[in-house]
């Protein structure tokens, strides 16, 4: 895998806005001064999640992708521009898997990308799905999610379940190997609709972002954790062929409440021993594991949000 000598990582949406924490080596915010200034604004958070990623070559700008859409275009559109990007300059997009934090506001962001788009997407996330349990009850949960409106708003649609290279030095892992125990899930209450039945939804459509930078390693974006980011991490170096891990970031799927503990203590201990310099948990991740990270590796852990730029 070809490698960028540096990359620029915008948290265009995360569930959370913090404007209290200061600026970072690598790490730029949005703060109180910027969001309370006339000329500046007010950053937003949603249930969803969103990145646009730069690859650079030297000075020169070699690629721009976007991850996901987050819940509203509205919010996304809005941090985009707070954050001085213009969809019109995005060149790929990819969704991670057919869930609406992800997708729901796809379509508002393809329009004001307002041109054709190569879109990298698992065909899974096409299957209608579920979520059923004895409190709630979720019918077809992604059916705004078609191939017809993404076409008709400028995608257009690249349907892999293998790795696919998505700008210069930036892929996508497709469908994950899964083989550390730990990590499996029994799936509770996800399902697919397939020949109208019900059947358990594993969520074989997660699909995450690497991130080759020259001289420190990979970089590796879990949007949402469903195959496990241990899983995720050694899949990434087994496509890539490269080893070292440099920043862990994204959604860890840690942070649902019927988690086990253990879980969480066991990729703590699996992040710290593959070495990782950075671990940035967004989204899924959950308090429980962020704060378990923050005691074991705290010169590690970087804390973000929507409005966080990353420089390495």
């Amino acid at each position: 895998m070809e490698s960028c000598t540096s990359v620029r990582i915008y948290v265009v949406v995360d569930n959370y806005v913090d404007m209290l924490s200061a600026n970072e080596e690598h790490v730029k915010r949005l703060r109180m001064d910027y969001q309370f200034s006339p000329k500046g604004g007010i950053v937003q958070a949603d249930s969803g999640i969103c990145f646009v990623i730069d690859t650079f070559n030297g000075k020169t700008l070699m690629s721009r992708v976007m991850i996901d859409s987050g819940f509203e275009s509205s919010v996304t559109l809005h941090n985009m521009k707070l954050l001085g990007i213009d969809p019109k300059s995005i060149e790929h997009v990819l969704l991670s898997h057919g869930h609406p934090d992800h997708f729901g506001g796809m379509l508002g962001v393809l329009r004001a990308i307002h041109h054709k788009v190569p879109f990298t997407v698992h065909s899974d996330a096409f299957i209608p799905r579920s979520i059923i349990t004895n409190i709630t009850r979720a019918d077809w949960i992604n059916k705004k999610l078609t191939k017809a409106s993404l076409g008709k708003n400028g995608a257009v649609i690249k349907e892999t379940s293998k790795p696919a290279k998505l700008g210069y030095a930036i892929m996508s892992t497709g469908m994950v190997e899964r083989k550390i125990e730990f990590e499996k899930e029994v799936p509770k209450g996800r399902f697919q609709i397939i020949g109208g039945k019900l059947i358990p939804d594993e969520i074989k459509d997660d699909t995450n972002i690497v991130i080759n930078v020259k001289g420190k390693g990979l970089i590796v974006l879990s949007m949402c954790g469903h195959s496990g980011i241990i899983n995720t991490v050694r899949y990434a170096q087994k496509i890539t062929g490269v080893k070292k891990i440099y920043c862990v970031m994204g959604g860890f799927h840690l942070g649902h409440p019927d988690i086990p503990k253990g879980k969480i203590e066991k990729t703590v201990n699996e992040l710290v021993k593959m070495d990782a310099k950075y671990v940035v948990p967004l989204h899924c991740s959950g308090l429980n594991f962020k704060f378990k990270m923050m005691q074991k590796a705290p010169s590690r852990f970087i804390s973000s949000g929507s409005g966080t730029v990353m420089d390495f």
